[in-house]
């Protein structure tokens, strides 16, 4: 077994990942979480991503910055979840 153990949580479906694309949207909406110009590698994220014919989310149009942005709103709302308990 490694020293450095790997915790951190991977996406298991791609159900999942849109989920958390999608609550990154809500979350943008509800003006709950806001772009500072500086975020240039979101924002052409933002612009890039695109919808399938099948209104399913292209994951080939999305990139790391959007990716990561919304892992870490999903781990935000899950650490706020956890502190409502």
């Amino acid at each position: 077994m490694s020293r450095f153990e790997d915790n951190r949580e991977f996406i298991h479906s791609r159900k999942e990942f849109e989920r958390k694309l999608h609550s990154l949207q809500e979350q943008m909406r509800q003006n709950k979480f806001k772009i500072t110009v500086n975020s240039s590698g979101l924002i052409t994220g933002l612009e890039k991503a695109r919808l399938l014919p099948s209104h399913r989310i292209d994951l080939f149009t999305v990139n790391e910055s959007l990716r990561a942005c919304a892992n870490m709103i999903e781990q935000m709302q899950y650490h706020k979840d956890e502190e409502k308990e």
